[in-house]
């Protein structure tokens, strides 16, 4: 059994882009994009490598309960226990705590107010610190 290579296809515009994949500056040019894509890969590859690693995070949340006649206090005290809590979550990890370069943390809350009329802040909190 003989096989004929193919007279042509239905469609000539096709064989015409067939031709122009195949021409020698076209296999030139992938060529050199393949490269420098294996290229860029491999140096990300020894840049990932290379670098030191980032500090984890754990993150640690707490409420204050009713406490509060301040909302600033309130959240203060909120984001310190959160604080203590992520650095206790690392060192529960087996890490060690690098509380500098953290972010303060977030802080919601909610009031009402006594029967003298004061208002009472109830504080929660979530933070993260670097652990490594």
């Amino acid at each position: 059994m003989m096989l004929r290579p193919p007279t042509g296809s239905i469609d000539p515009r096709r064989d015409l882009r067939e031709m122009r994949l195949r021409h020698p500056a076209a296999l030139a040019m992938r060529s050199r994009i393949m490269r420098a894509g294996a290229l860029l890969v491999s140096l990300a590859a020894v840049a990932l490598a290379a670098a030191p690693l980032e500090a984890a995070q754990y993150p640690g949340r707490a409420e204050t309960g009713w406490c509060c006649y301040s909302k600033r206090q309130c959240c203060d005290e909120a984001i310190a226990l959160a604080q203590e809590a992520s650095a206790a979550n690392c060192e529960m990890a087996g890490g060690t705590p690098r509380p500098s370069g953290t972010r303060r943390g977030s802080c919601s809350w909610e009031w009402f107010q006594d029967e003298d009329g004061n208002t009472v802040y109830r504080c929660l909190s979530e933070a993260a610190i670097r652990c490594r």
